[in-house]
């Protein structure tokens, strides 16, 4: 699936009817809600192009807040926001150093201070399960594969994904992007049962790719997705920083104290999505 921030005339929504997904970990709430495939906050325009969905493989224009499905109830979708918010965090993150590469670029002399933002893994992990169960949800209509019935709890930090499993960092060789507001998810079979065992998302136009898998350790998975091999084994799990360039980096946590880096809490501030109500 693929969104991004071109414009044209045509207006249309994909709002699919589901149960909700998590009905099993606490008691539902609320009524159903929409949930966005991808976080609405990440988006700075109202419109955005869409691609590769089951129901509509073509490019088509949406508005963003009618872009979703009904896979969640008001409650845990409530409950679950800080996860959306810890991808909104890190998408934040990557447009600022963007720009500040951009900037610096143009310096006669090396910049000398250093820019460092921190981002929350554990919750980036916990948004990526998420993810699967959202895209497994619009994928329902094309196959009988369904996630795990315990990946829910992975969602809400009930339970923890087995060991060699969750979010990996891909960093291939000679990758180039070119900056955009941009968001993909795709599903990756696993060889050897052919039922789907790992999701690839990029943002940023291919700025950060990540590997994630739930069943079957990440660096015995290897898998081909629109002509791409991808290999668990390149993914680094856990995963500590992203350096952009000497002093400009995004440093990720896994431990110790959950609070948000003011410097990240900055830059929702800075990069606001258009309101809801328009």
């Amino acid at each position: 699936m693929l969104m991004t921030k071109e414009i044209d005339d045509t207006e249309t929504s994909n709002d699919r009817r589901a149960a909700c997904w998590a009905s099993e970990v606490s008691p539902c709430g609320g009524g159903r809600s929409l949930e966005h495939p991808s976080p609405y906050g990440m988006w700075l325009q109202e419109y955005i192009y869409v691609k590769g969905l089951p129901s509509r493989p073509e490019r088509f224009k949406t508005p963003v807040k009618k872009l979703g499905i009904k896979c969640l109830c008001s409650r845990h979708n409530s409950e679950t926001a800080k996860l959306d918010t810890a991808l909104i965090d890190l998408n934040n993150c990557l447009r600022r150093t963007e720009e500040l590469r951009q900037a610096r670029s143009k310096l006669n002399v090396p910049p000398t201070r250093s820019i460092r933002f921190t981002c929350d893994g554990r919750l980036l992990e916990r948004w990526a399960a998420k993810c699967v169960l959202n895209f497994a949800q619009l994928h329902v209509s094309k196959t009988s594969w369904q996630p795990p019935s315990w990946l829910p709890e992975v969602v809400f930090g009930i339970r923890a994904l087995p060991d060699g499993c969750g979010l990996g960092l891909l960093a291939k060789v000679g990758d180039q992007h070119a900056p955009e507001d941009a968001f993909e998810f795709s599903f990756g079979s696993d060889p050897t049962t052919g039922k789907p065992g790992i999701a690839v998302i990029t943002l940023r136009g291919g700025a950060v790719r990540f590997l994630f898998s739930w069943d079957v350790p990440l660096r015995k998975i290897n898998t081909v997705i629109d002509g791409e091999p991808y290999s668990g084994a390149l993914a680094l799990m856990p995963f500590n920083a992203i350096n952009t360039e000497p002093r400009l980096c995004i440093k990720f946590r896994w431990k110790g104290e959950k609070r948000t880096d003011p410097g990240v809490a900055a830059l929702r501030r800075r990069f606001q999505s258009p309101p809801r109500n328009r």
